[in-house]
């Protein structure tokens, strides 16, 4: 290589590890990343799942971070219950395992003793808030139901909801999105026949 302004070549060896959590390939086709580049880095594509796809790993990297933060902050070690890694495993982390990160982060900074319990966590609550307002941006309260509310139309919303989710993380794949949302292959497609905003 030639540095800017230099003259003479220099020989370098170098390794690039990139990551991307789109489809480069599909971007390419639409024009948003260039073909030459592409082919430049997708030499040997190394393909890692989400952790909803790696439940096993969960319990690896809670701990691990409960670890670095407890030392990072001065803490004696801390440990998480069994019943907070069960907690934990039964979670999607939509985030992936930076939500896990700041997660145990949060615990760790806000924990009283040496032992993380699942009230220690303030996973139900976020999870509460991604499902209650993800949806068309919607909010649906308890509450409202003594000024009078459309149960047929709330119902139908979130049903619409969950199953563009699924559709959207499993790629287009209606199989892969049945699963997701424990439905019978036969009954998600029964259910999208219902809505035009999902198909």
């Amino acid at each position: 290589m030639k540095p800017v302004g230099g003259t003479k070549e220099i020989k370098v060896d170098t390794r690039i590890i990139s990551a991307t959590n789109k489809k480069l390939d599909q971007e390419v086709i639409d024009g948003n990343f260039r073909e030459d580049l592409f082919f430049r880095l997708n030499v040997i594509p190394i393909k890692v799942p989400p952790l909803r796809d790696r439940k096993g790993d969960v319990e690896i990297l809670s701990k691990h971070f409960a670890e670095k933060y407890a030392k990072k902050m001065g803490k004696d070690f801390v440990k998480l219950s069994s019943y907070a890694i069960d907690f934990l495993t039964k979670y999607s982390f939509p985030g992936n395992v930076r939500e896990l990160e700041n997660l145990i982060e949060r615990s760790v900074a806000l924990s009283s003793t040496n032992i993380i319990l699942p009230e220690s966590l303030t996973i139900s609550m976020h999870k509460k808030r991604r499902w209650v307002e993800g949806i068309k941006g919607r909010r649906f309260d308890l509450a409202d139901v003594v000024q009078g509310v459309d149960l047929d139309e709330i119902l139908s919303t979130i049903e619409q909801g969950y199953l563009k989710k699924a559709i959207e993380l499993a790629g287009g794949n209606k199989s892969k999105a049945a699963d997701y949302l424990n439905l019978s292959l036969r009954s998600m497609r029964y259910r999208l026949e219902k809505t035009d905003s999902v198909e």
